[in-house]
């Protein structure tokens, strides 16, 4: 290769990559504006949401959810390797003849 077309391709490149980082951007906006949308019940696409205020109801929504994840668990029932086993085999013949 001669350095034009080496200086040519490198260009092309560095073109090629600045367009994919544009359209992932542009990607990523119109998709924080459809989940905007979401969030407000799907207000419709005259409703233009600030980022500010897309953070918010993103917050918001997700606070319930962060609560619910650090519910304590009861503890689990321990049982013995023969019960343990026992479970296991009813499983495997109730698949097994579920086929038939």
């Amino acid at each position: 290769e001669d350095i034009d077309a080496t200086q040519r391709r490198v260009a092309e490149e560095e073109k090629k990559e600045k367009e994919e980082a544009e359209q992932a951007k542009r990607d990523a906006e119109l998709a924080q504006q459809m989940q905007a949308d979401l969030n407000m019940g799907g207000a419709g696409g005259d409703v233009i949401i600030s980022p500010t205020a897309a953070a918010a109801n993103r917050a918001a929504a997700t606070a319930p959810a962060a609560a619910a994840a650090t519910k304590p668990k009861p503890p689990e029932k321990k049982m013995s390797s023969h019960e343990e086993n026992m479970s296991k085999l009813k499983n495997m013949t109730g698949d097994f003849f579920s086929g038939i």
